[in-house]
């Protein structure tokens, strides 16, 4: 026990820059998506008021309550969806750092949420700050396909150094 040479514990290696850049619009992404989240949240009232005219003049014979559900229905569930893949892309962010496997999947959650927000922005992207909050939903989405982008080109990388005998990069 009087050795006093240092256990043999290899390195955290510094993350490349491509990786650095893959975690960067990763963290924009994220960003953009929780802004627009608490946009969408402190809007609610008024969302609520055009929702209802809508409901309303789609379903003339409906009463007041009906109205009220469908239009509370549409709008939280709009938004926990959106707040669903927002999640979901950032609790797949590391692990599509180090699998191919799982950018795959990653690749289909942003496609599944692009799809999701085309129709979930019908129900909370309304009257005046509709074309700010499309602009959010926009760059969330085209942050996270590129860093998705980046991340797959990091580990096509990677897997060539290694195939190379050169190592992990």
């Amino acid at each position: 026990m009087s050795d006093r040479t240092p256990a043999p514990v290899p390195a955290t290696p510094k993350p490349d820059r491509v990786l650095r850049l893959s975690r960067i619009l990763w963290g924009l992404s994220f960003v953009a998506g929780v802004l627009l989240l608490a946009i969408a949240f402190l809007r609610r009232s008024r969302q609520f008021e055009l929702l209802r005219g809508f409901v309303s003049d789609a379903e003339p014979g409906y009463d007041a309550s009906t109205v009220d559900t469908a239009a509370t229905v549409a709008f939280w569930g709009a938004l926990a969806a959106l707040a669903v893949f927002t999640v979901a892309e950032i609790l797949l962010r590391g692990p599509a750092e180090r699998r191919a496997g799982v950018r795959w999947v990653l690749l289909l959650v942003l496609v599944v949420h692009g799809t999701v927000a085309l129709v979930g922005e019908a129900f909370v992207a309304l009257a005046e700050g509709a074309v700010a909050f499309r602009w959010l939903l926009g760059a969330q989405l085209v942050l996270g396909a590129a860093a998705l982008a980046a991340a797959s080109l990091r580990g096509r990388r990677a897997r060539r150094r290694e195939q190379d005998g050169l190592g992990a990069a």
